[in-house]
């Protein structure tokens, strides 16, 4: 009878001891692809993002034209993120570390694709270490990080295995800049490109002016008539001076009529006898 008791006994310690190391070793279905891994991810990538905007917001305040982080930050959570094709490797020298590798793709809105392909100089800042566009996003074919589930079996701990910097939240953040302010950014292209008509505009029409002075009284007699004529007609095919400096004219059409105004003068300057070469 003692030893059938004992019998039980050890055969109850010996379950025990199973369940309970099935208790201590990792989680067997945790795999970079399970569903709660791929939402760890995607909000690591997206905070850091935040956090890159909020950093920006402080040192660099004109960079967000007025507007309020909290509307960045609302940005950053409406950018399409995916995370494709993810394959889970076990780090050998520490078993409750996973290796993750991921295709992962930023969406960018069509308008902002039209955008980039005006101003190629902005494409660097959505495309950081190798990131591709295609197909109206950008992709990083080999997204590689590390992940770990804490010992309540829920929550995900997500790091980079390249260091701190990750190119993914550096893209995401320069997508949001460029959704945001892509009007505001546009404005400013059009504003520099108006000052520099009206200052080439200036320098031309002072250096005609400079000529006409110069001219023999007996020729600018014979010429006034002339003279006003060709203003008249200046001004009709290109548009007024006064409504170039006006701030109601949009920009673009003020750019144009001082840029008319320009080549107009210009000719006129060479056919008056001007010989020096235009110098802006």
């Amino acid at each position: 009878m003692r030893a059938k008791t004992s019998l039980i006994a050890l055969s109850s310690l010996f379950l025990a001891l199973n369940a309970n190391a099935g208790l201590f070793d990792s989680t067997p279905d945790f795999k970079c692809g399970r569903e709660d891994a791929i939402s760890a991810t995607q909000s690591k990538i997206r905070n850091d993002a935040v956090s890159k905007l909020q950093k920006t917001y402080i040192s660099s305040p004109s960079k967000f034209y007025g507007k309020p982080l909290k509307d960045y930050i609302a940005k950053v959570n409406e950018i399409g993120l995916v995370l494709e094709n993810v394959t889970t490797k076990t780090n050998q020298d520490n078993k409750a570390i996973l290796s993750c590798n991921a295709k992962v793709s930023l969406t960018v809105p069509a308008d902002i694709m039209s955008y980039i392909g005006s101003h190629p100089n902005q494409l660097g800042g959505i495309t950081n270490g190798d990131g591709k566009i295609l197909n109206n996003s950008v992709q990083w074919d080999k997204f590689v990080y590390s992940m770990s589930l804490a010992d309540n079996g829920k929550d995900i701990s997500v790091s980079y295995e390249y260091g701190n910097r990750d190119y993914v939240s550096e893209s995401l953040a320069g997508i949001t800049i460029l959704i945001m302010n892509k009007n505001d950014l546009e404005k400013d292209e059009l504003i520099s490109k108006l000052n520099n008509a009206k200052y080439i505009f200036a320098d031309s029409d002072q250096r005609l002016n400079d000529l006409w002075k110069q001219l023999p009284a007996s020729v600018k007699t014979s010429m006034k008539k002339e003279q006003n004529a060709w203003i008249n007609e200046k001004a009709k095919k290109c548009g007024k001076i006064s409504d170039a400096s006006s701030e109601q004219t949009p920009l673009s059409v003020r750019t144009d009529i001082y840029t008319c105004q320009t080549k107009m003068t210009d000719d006129r300057y060479y056919y008056l006898g001007g010989s020096e070469e235009a110098e802006y």
